[in-house]
């Protein structure tokens, strides 16, 4: 984001395209990112058993397994806006640089989600 512009009549900005940065790592596997698309899964699936929203609401991915996609960067992406993950942990991944890094990031705090909301069924403290 360049700047704010006027709230009329309602928020804008000027922005500028942030394009990932090179990365010297071999690119993750099409493996890789069917695991996290299924992690985001388990994730959102445990949490609507918990009646917790699980991120924004998507009827498609609310039926079928969620495909985060072929693209390294766009599944990252993907993977942070779908998945019920805490404010702090969804910026942890936007802001990544890298599209490999951050896909590892998103499958790190998704998993971490998914254990958390297993804990808390566990538990009975939904």
């Amino acid at each position: 984001m360049r700047r704010w512009l006027p709230d009329d009549p309602y928020p804008c900005a000027e922005t500028e395209d942030w394009p990932d940065e090179p990365e010297g790592e071999s690119p993750p596997t099409g493996e890789q990112l069917r695991q996290l698309g299924a992690l985001v899964s388990e994730a959102r699936s445990l949490a609507r058993r918990l009646e917790i929203a699980p991120g924004p609401q998507h009827p498609a991915a609310e039926v079928v397994p969620v495909d985060v996609g072929r693209d390294v960067s766009q599944a990252s992406y993907r993977a942070a806006a779908l998945a019920p993950l805490g404010p702090l942990d969804r910026y942890e991944v936007l802001c990544t640089p890298g599209a490999g890094q951050r896909l590892a990031v998103a499958h790190r705090v998704v998993a971490d989600a998914v254990e958390f909301l297993k804990a808390r069924i566990e538990l009975g403290t939904g």
